[in-house]
């Protein structure tokens, strides 16, 4: 991954009144870390936290890690999933070291085959029209895997209205707000009015970009959040 240049340039924090978001566990304090703004939003949402989304640049962890040592944060996550118990730590010294980018493989390897294998599931599950299965797969992918893709939420929006589910819908459709604005319209993109029908060129290109978001086909400048 790092050899293909796809390595980032910033990582994203949660910054409240006092300082950063850090997570006590047995007994030392997590520092937290996401590999994408929507990540730390999604954590910040999720708890419930006072708090906004920050960045630095990857360049800068070094220096900071040490004040974050310092101040108590032996360790920190990556992407530290809000809806589970169990994540995985890296020792604070690593990023002193320089050797951020070791913890950023692991993390997104893991994300991207295991987004790949729920991907196939969903189109197994398109194929054979179980569209509220898919819907699921989906809620497991957003919720647990990765939400850094806008095509994911535009196909939850499409399934959550064809079950009627128009919360869900609304949801979908204002998380949207977070990515690039071609995607704010969702009501437009996805309209099954003639003669046009946006909907089902968006549907198309929803379903090709979010496999290949995941890697299951190659296309270019994948939109991310």
């Amino acid at each position: 991954m790092l050899k293909s240049g796809s390595a980032p340039e910033w990582v994203f924090v949660c910054k409240a009144v006092n300082g950063l978001v850090t997570l006590p566990d047995d007994g030392k304090q997590v520092m937290l870390l996401f590999t994408a703004p929507s990540a730390a939003k999604d954590y910040i949402d999720c708890v419930k936290l006072h708090a906004q989304v920050g960045q630095l640049k990857v360049d800068a962890l070094p220096e900071s890690a040490r004040k974050w040592l310092a101040a108590g944060a032996a360790v920190f996550a990556l992407n530290r999933c809000p809806r589970c118990s169990a994540f995985t730590t890296f020792a604070m010294e690593s990023l002193i070291q320089g050797h951020y980018f070791d913890a950023w493989a692991l993390i997104r390897a893991l994300q991207w085959l295991r987004g790949e294998a729920s991907m196939q599931e969903y189109m197994g599950l398109s194929s054979r029209k179980s569209l509220q299965q898919g819907r699921a797969v989906l809620e497991q992918i957003r919720d647990h895997i990765d939400a850094g893709s806008p095509y994911l939420f535009e196909l939850i929006a499409f399934l959550a209205g064809t079950a009627g589910d128009d919360a869900a819908k609304a949801a979908a459709i204002a998380r949207l707000k977070q990515f690039d604005r071609k995607f704010h319209d969702w009501e437009s993109r996805w309209s099954p009015a003639l003669p046009d029908r946006p909907f089902a060129r968006a549907l198309a290109e929803a379903t090709v970009g979010l496999n290949a978001y995941f890697g299951n086909l190659q296309t270019p400048n994948q939109p991310q959040g």
